[in-house]
Formats: C-alpha cells, structure tokens, sequence
C-alpha cells in the first residue's frame, strides 16, 4: 500500500519543500579552498558519486564565489560516502538556535516497554530543500568542475536544527504529553462519535485520534441527552490512555448535559456513568453542532447493515447418548443395579450365578451383593482381593472420560489407564475397548502421537535420459563467515553424471540464487526439470520469472521432507565431510577449500553409475596427484580425430551403462518393503493429524502439541504423497508426506440404554468362553447382517423407498431411532448417486467420496453399506471379489 515511500537508491529519493534551509552570514565575504587531492584509485569512484548526485538532482553545477573542497570517507560496510569540508562556511553562519529533542528525555519516555521500533529517513538530509538565493554557499570543488547542492547537505552548520523544524511540522498531529487534550464527542440516533484533539500556538485544533461506534436497538431508545451523555463515557474510556491522570475539556452539543451529570439522585444507568467519570478531571464545554462537525460526522456514518448469516458448527466424532455426564461414585446404587439389568452381559451372567454355573478357572470370581453384580479379578497385585464392579456397557464412556480426559487425570497412556480402571472396574472387552479410546484421543494424538522411528517406503527417484537433464539445488549454512565475508553455500548436482558445482555466498537472496542459476546454464546447458527444497529463496517471484524465461519445469519437495530431493541431500553431506578434514581450526578458510571438496567428489568413483562425475561429462579422468607417480598411466592421443571418435565410443558405451545403472538402482530402492503401521494406512476420507515440528513464537516445545489437525484426506497423489483439508478450514488445502500424517482412529459409539440389550455382543459364559478380556480377539468387530432391501421405484425425493425400508420386518424395533435414520439416510444418498452403471472399483470410489464423513462420525461397517446397494441393484459377486471389497 506505502511501496512509494520506500527508497531502493538515491535516485529514489522522496523531496519535502514545506520548509526551505536558509543561510544567513556575518558577512558576505566568499569563503574558498583549494580542492582535495584524491587518490588515484578512487577518482572513479568520485565521479560515480558526483554523477549519481546529479542524476537524483541533489546538486547542480555552479558558478558561485564560495568554495569548498569535498573527500571521501569509508563507511562500516566498505563503501564511500562524498562529504563536503564546509567548516570555513559554518564559521561565519548565524546559528539557528531551534530547540532539538533532549535525548535523556525520549529514553525516559521508554521505561516499561518490551518492543522498540525505529523510523529512519534515507538520507534525510537530502530530502530537504535548500533556498534558491542561498545554494551558493553551498559550492564545492571537484577536480571535475565546480557545483552547488539544491538539497541540504551533510556537515552544514544549522542543518540538525531546520530538520528539527521540518519534522515537527511533518508530525504535529502526534500527541504532545506536555500539552492539554480536548475531547468532541458528539450522538445522533444510530451511533457514537468521538475526536482527542490538540491546540497548538494558532488555536488550531489537531486531531490526534478518532472513535465511533454504532448503537445497539436498546440504546437507540435513550433520550437524547442519555445518548450525549453516554458518548462522553465512550470517549473517555476509549482515550483512557491519554487523558487519565491529567485535566482536560470535553465539548458537547448539549446545553443540559453537565446539570444531568451532576444530579443528586439520578436513575440506575446515569449512576453507573458518574461513577465512570468521577475518576477523570474534565470540564464540559457546550459547543453548537455546526462548530463540533468532526464528531458529529463520525456520528452519522453510514454503517453496513448486519445480515442474519447462519453458520454451521462442525462436527466430529461425536457421542450421543442418552445418559448425562456424572461422576460414577456418586450415583445411586440403585441406578447401577438397574442398568446391570438392562445390560446383555451382566444379566447373562446374574442368570448364570443364580443357576449355579460353574465358570471356567480363568474366569474372574463373579458374585452378587444386594443384587449388585461385582468380581474378583485373577491380577497378582493388592487390587486383587478389591470387589470391581461389572459396568454395563452404558456407563462405559462416563468411565472412560473419568479415568482418563478427566483434568485430575491428565490423558495418560495405555497402561496407566487401563491399571486405574483395574482398581474398580471389570467389563467384557475392557482392553480392547480402553485401547480403542485412547487411540482417538484427539488431544492425545496431537501431543504424542507421532513416532519418528517410521520412514516411509522409497518411491521410485527420479531418473534422467542424458546429462543435465535434470538437475537438483538446495542451499547449505550459515556456515562460519569465511574471509572472503561468504556463510552460505549454494550446490548443484545433476542426476544423470552426479556432477556437482557448489558456489560460495555471502547470503542466499534471490538475486544471488539467479546469478548463481544462470552460471551453471552457460556451462552446462538449461535444464529441462529444477528441483530444491520450498525455501522461499527459491520460490520467490523474481525465481519464478527465471524459470519461465528460460522454460525451466520448476519442481519442489514437500514441507519437512528432504528425502524428497535425496540427491543433493547427500551432496551436502558429502561435501561437508569433505570441508570437516580442510579446514583450520577457526573454520574461517572453508571458502578456500570448497574446490577441493568438490574436485574430490568430482574424480571418485559414483556408486550409482560406477563412473566418475567427470568422466561422464568431459569424457575423460583428470590427472590428479596420485596419477603423478606412474606417469605411463596418463593416456595420450596422436591426432584431435583420434581423440575425438575414441572419446565418442567411451561415451557412448560409458552413458548406455549409466542408465542401466540408474534403473537398477530406481528399482532397487521400489522394492524395498516397508510394513505400515494401522496409523498409516491411509486412505482417502481418512481423518489424519499432520505433524508439524515448528512451534507458535512464545510458546515452549515441551508443552506444545506439534501433531495440527484434525484433517480430511481428499486426494491421494502417490503412495506416500497426500492432499489434505483442514476440517475446521475448508479452504487450508495442502500436499504432504506420508511421514508426516497421523490417522486417527474412529471413536467407538457405545450403545444406550435402550438398545444395549440387543446391540451388545453377549457370548455364553461357559468354561469354553472365557468373559475375561483377551487382548488377541479384543479389535474383533460384529456387525448385524445386511438389511434385505425390497426394490422399489423411489421417485424424485425417494418418500416411497422410506416409507418401505422402515415398514420392512428387516429393521429391528429394538435399534435406536438414530441408528435407523442414518442407516436410512445413507442408503438413499448412495443410490440417488444413479451408480448402475460403474463398475466395482468406481462404485467404491463413489461410496467414499460422498460418504465417508457420516461414516466416520457413526462407525458403520464399509461392507454392510456395500453389500446393501449390491442387493438393492441385483449385482451378483463371488465370494473371492466380496474378500477383496471388504
């Protein structure tokens, strides 16, 4: 928006002509000097300056009487500054005795604050015009010609002091503590208005800072000097900053409204605002509408109309249940008993006790107390002798929430969670179950979920067809800053011969980058693919540009995912093992040594293409020093033709073998198998947590939850390369590694009340099946059988297929109300999508792209949805193709 006011050079520079230097002598005797001699070598550099002056229009050439001699002098980065000697002048200049900021002070006025900013003029000076009668005094001599500065230079006596002047005036409207605030405020039936304003010397009131605000339906049912009054308190408390602890006035509109203030017994809603004032000193001031029209402006704004927008709250893995949240010590026990007998399991077994059935060893020592159903567990600790209590599958889920997102709980792991639950509590599937949760734990998942021991299987790399073909970049450092003043390096490798350039730079700024780019080109060629890493170095507009002129594919890894451009990965390591033996103890002569790195990299032997980088792109070995010894070794040519048809042979036979070579290895690393852990097996419709390493600023790592999420997968690229969406933000789209996702685990619906008598797996407790929970057969999951659907027309809003499906003996009465309408709702959705004419493979993909949200929330089963559209359809499948559906 201000890219004006920013100066690259002083050809930019900005000119202020509200106030004109002047200067004024004791007398008009020109004063002169003899011009400076200037060394040799920097007598083009002098010229440059004058030229660049002139260009800026800083100086002019002269013919003035006065004359004052000019020299160079080195500044802290290595370049010149042009400075004029003009003590001879400031010896007779009338000072200007205006007064300047007193330092002390301005430090003064920043105790207490955490953060400074500065401001600072690109040679302010020169952005301030000098009085045309008075820029000959200005003259300085050069052995080029004589000239005079339009602009106020550098070293003139009284220059601080009308820059001083220039940016008071510049900066009048700041707030001056020293001076007294006035506050216009100003009400009309829709809003608040209000203005802080300064007097200066003219009576001029400048504005320091303005506020409004509209009114709410109740307050635009005030009285007119209710609403006056309450634009005061509005002000007042939006200045508070300015005005607290000092007097000041408030002008109003209002004749009235400092009796209304006052009154000895006003009502409850005046109270509360004298009590709001009473900590300010002001007096109230009336001041007629037509002299108060800055506030009374901002009074009467338009504001946008508010627009009712409904905003739907998103929903994931979420529980409905029909019982409240309690703490389970303090339910009564008559409560518990009656949920026991509500539930399959417990009253299976209350069944069995009553009949004197013997249960099997392993079984715990079942018994009933005041018909309350308790165990003794076979565990060899101090809990062993406790009586647990049964749960019924209802209370589950409080229990769970108790015993482990419960604050005094903290969300512990696995094992301490399950030892808790132990102490009092035994169910059927209890581990498995216990497990399940803590898998979905959300907040579990983005502290620790993630295991940085995975690797991800090896995609096939990238392979070339001939040199240069492809090439990969990446920046190494900051490095010590060597004596040449360069920390950073920039390496290059092709993927075809493996040869590498690394250039070393002072910084890795785009244009560096480029100047860096476009030397390798005249080199060796443009390259058809440029793969790095996302540094922004590389992916800046300028870069871009580059790539585009020059028809280069530009190709980027994925955030946190080096391995994605290994090549130069290795490189790096390479060269900085190489460097590690080079250089000297203070590291500062590694700029020295990077040739030699590189030639020792450039001259063995690659493992991939059993050839030296060099060989396959010069066509031959060069002499290195262990050549040296035996001499007979180096080849010689007797004619350039000879070289040349025996050069073409070697390259030949040497870039077939190559890409052998580099097909065997692309493979070689393909079939590699890597066993995916359950959290990585992905898919699309997945919900995935993405590990991110860096942190917010001010936050420590050791409490941060660098696991983000949770995501939706939406598309798959490669195996290992997915596209994900934020839930919460639809439109926070990104592509990312396998490495870096976390699927989480869906949140298991246990069954109400109501239902638990029929939706609850009951196995016969019997010395064959044992009602204590085995970890191998605690992931198995039992789904009712497919519903029969009747085939029926359904029409436009499918009302006639409702109406049948649930009239159907099929649907079983017992189930919740919710669990039929969503298997209603799914149903429909999946054959309105009109899928009788994909195939097997496509239909899948249709199921999941429309379905898999409801699906995850309500945990139904893939193959029941699957097997209900086939029936629906009359699609005919074998048992070996319904295998490789589920």
């Amino acid at each position: 928006k201000y890219n004006s006011v920013f100066a690259q050079d002083i050809a930019e520079l900005g000119v202020c002509d509200l106030i004109e230097h002047e200067i004024h002598l004791t007398d008009q005797i020109p004063t002169r000097q003899k011009p400076y001699r200037v060394p040799y070598n920097l007598k083009p550099e002098m010229k440059k300056q004058i030229n660049l002056l002139l260009e800026a229009g800083i100086i002019q050439p002269s013919k003035s009487p006065f004359c004052a001699p000019v020299l160079l002098v080195k500044k802290a980065d290595n370049s010149y500054r042009l400075v004029a000697d003009l003590r001879k002048l400031n010896s007779k200049t009338i000072p200007d005795n205006f007064p300047l900021p007193n330092l002390t002070e301005m430090i003064d006025g920043l105790s207490g604050a955490k953060y400074f900013s500065t401001l600072d003029l690109t040679s302010g000076f020169h952005q301030m015009v000098m009085h045309p009668d008075h820029t000959k005094y200005t003259a300085i001599a050069t052995e080029f010609a004589l000239y005079e500065y339009k602009r106020l230079p550098f070293g003139l006596k009284n220059a601080s002091a009308s820059f001083q002047r220039l940016m008071n005036l510049v900066l009048a409207a700041l707030p001056d503590f020293s001076k007294p605030f006035s506050v216009f405020t100003d009400a009309s039936k829709y809003a608040l208005g209000a203005v802080l304003v300064q007097e200066d010397e003219t009576k001029f009131h400048h504005p320091i800072s303005f506020a409004s605000r509209k009114l709410s339906d109740a307050e635009t049912r005030y009285s007119v000097v209710e609403r006056e009054a309450m634009a005061i308190v509005f002000a007042l408390n939006h200045f508070k900053n300015y005005l607290f602890g000092k007097h000041f006035t408030v002008y109003s509109d209002q004749q009235c409204l400092s009796k209304i203030l006052k009154l000895k017994d006003p009502n409850s809603r005046i109270a509360r605002w004298m009590l709001t004032l009473q900590q300010f000193d002001y007096t109230v001031i009336h001041k007629p509408g037509r002299l108060n029209q800055m506030a009374d402006y901002l009074s009467r704004a338009k504001y946008p109309k508010e627009e009712n927008v409904s905003v739907e709250q998103p929903h994931i893995n979420t529980l409905e249940l029909n019982s409240s949240t309690f703490v389970c010590n303090s339910m009564p026990v008559s409560e518990i008993i009656q949920k026991q007998n509500s539930d399959s399991y417990c009253n299976n077994i209350k069944n069995k006790l009553k009949s004197n059935f013997i249960f099997s060893p392993k079984s715990p020592k079942f018994f009933i107390k005041d018909d309350l159903l308790l165990c003794y567990t076979n565990t060899k600790n101090r809990h062993s002798h406790v009586a647990k209590l049964v749960v019924p599958q209802t209370l589950v889920p409080q229990i769970l929430n108790l015993a482990h997102d419960n604050d005094a709980c903290a969300h512990p792991g696995l094992t301490r969670t399950l030892k808790r639950i132990k102490q009092n509590y035994f169910w059927h599937k209890l581990y498995s179950q216990v497990k399940r949760y803590i898998g979905s734990c959300h907040s579990c998942i983005q502290r620790r979920g993630f295991h940085k021991n995975f690797k991800a299987p090896i995609q096939k790399i990238p392979t070339a067809d001939y040199p240069f073909q492809k090439v990969a970049f990446d920046a190494i450092g900051p490095l010590v800053t060597s004596k040449h003043g360069n920390k950073w390096i920039i390496v290059m490798s092709d993927y075809f011969t493996r040869y590498a350039e690394a250039y070393a730079l002072p910084n890795i700024q785009s244009s560096n980058v480029a100047r860096v780019l476009i030397d390798f080109i005249s080199r060796h060629g443009i390259m058809q693919v440029l793969y790095s890493d996302r540094g922004s170095n590389f992916l800046s507009q300028a870069m871009q540009e580059v790539y585009n002129k020059l028809g280069i594919s530009k190709q980027q890894t994925l955030s946190y995912s080096p391995q994605g451009n290994g090549l130069v990965e290795r490189l790096n390591k390479t060269l900085i093992d190489s460097l590690s033996h080079l250089v000297s103890e203070n590291q500062e002569d590694w700029c020295e040594h990077l040739p030699f790195a590189l030639m020792a990299f450039r001259n063995a032997c690659h493992s991939t293409t059993n050839e030296s980088p060099n060989f396959l792109v010069y066509g031959r070995d060069p002499v290195m020093p262990y050549h040296l010894i035996f001499s007979e070794k180096i080849r010689s040519y007797s004619d350039n033709p000879s070289y040349a048809q025996q050069l073409v042979t070697q390259m030949q036979s040497a870039f077939n073998l190559v890409k052998q070579n580099l097909e065997k290895q692309a493979d070689k690393y393909e079939k590699i198998k890597v066993s995916l852990p359950k959290n990585k097996k992905i898919e699309i419709g997945d919900l995935v947590y993405l590990h991110t390493p860096r942190i917010k600023i001010h936050t420590s790592k050791k409490l941060a939850k660098l696991n983000q999420g949770p995501f939706r997968v939406i598309n798959k690229s490669s195996p290992v390369i997915f596209e994900i969406q934020e839930v919460n933000k639809p439109a926070n789209k990104q592509k990312v590694h396998l490495n870096r996702l976390i699927k989480v685990l869906e949140r298991e619906i246990f069954p109400t009340l109501e239902s638990s008598s029929d939706t609850i797996d009951s196995p016969a407790v019997d010395a064959q099946i044992d009602p204590i929970s085995d970890p191998s057969n605690d992931f198995v999951e039992e789904y009712p059988p497919p519903l029969a659907l009747p085939y029926t027309d359904m029409g436009d809003d499918g009302q006639n297929f409702v109406n049948v499906l649930t009239q159907s003996s099929c649907v079983n009465q017992n189930q919740t109300r919710l669990t039929i309408r969503m298997k209603l709702y799914l149903i429909l959705l999946m054959i309105k999508i009109q899928m009788t004419l994909l195939p097997t493979h496509q239909l899948l993909q249709v199921i999941k792209i429309q379905a898999f949200q409801i699906l995850n929330v309500f945990h139904l089963s893939w193959w029941e949805i699957i097997l209900q559209l086939f029936h629906k359809h009359k699609f005919k499948i074998t048992h070996k193709n319904l295998i490789l559906i589920i």
